[in-house]
C-alpha cells in the first residue's frame, strides 16, 4: 500500500525527518543483516530503543526525528513510506490520521454489514 520504498545499507541514518513523506502518514522501517545489535534514537520523544535485526519500526516520520548510527557488518534497512508528491499529483486528499471515532466509525458499520452467529 506505499507509494515508495527506499533501501539503506551499511550507512549512519542522521537525525532527520522525512520530509518526502505525507504527514499524516506512517513509514514502515524494516531491518536486515548479519550485524549486532544497534539503537534507533527518537530524541523528540525522549526515547532510544534497540534495533536488532529483523526489527519493524512504524513512525510519523515527517513528524518525529529519528536516526540510526553507522553499522559497517551488513545491516539493511527498507523503508516504506508514502510520497507527498504522489498524492498530489494523483489528486488524493490525505486521509489523515487514523483516530478513535474513525475506528468507531469503522468497527459500527463493519458490525452493521456482517451476521452475526
Amino acid at each position: 500500500p506505499f507509494t515508495a520504498v527506499s533501501l539503506i545499507s551499511n550507512r549512519a541514518s542522521i537525525l532527520h525527518r522525512d520530509t518526502k513523506s505525507l504527514h499524516t502518514a506512517y513509514d514502515l522501517l524494516c531491518t536486515v543483516g548479519p550485524y549486532e545489535d544497534t539503537h534507533i534514537n527518537f530524541p523528540d520523544l525522549g526515547l532510544i530503543a534497540k534495533y536488532s535485526p529483523g526489527t519493524m519500526v512504524l513512525i510519523a516520520g515527517r513528524v518525529i526525528r529519528h536516526g540510526v548510527p553507522a553499522e559497517p557488518h551488513g545491516r539493511l534497512c527498507l523503508a516504506y513510506y508514502f510520497r507527498e508528491a504522489m498524492f498530489r499529483q494523483l489528486q488524493i486528499t490525505d486521509p489523515g490520521f487514523m483516530t478513535q471515532s474513525h475506528y468507531h466509525a469503522y468497527m459500527t458499520s463493519f458490525n452493521n454489514h456482517h451476521v452475526h452467529m
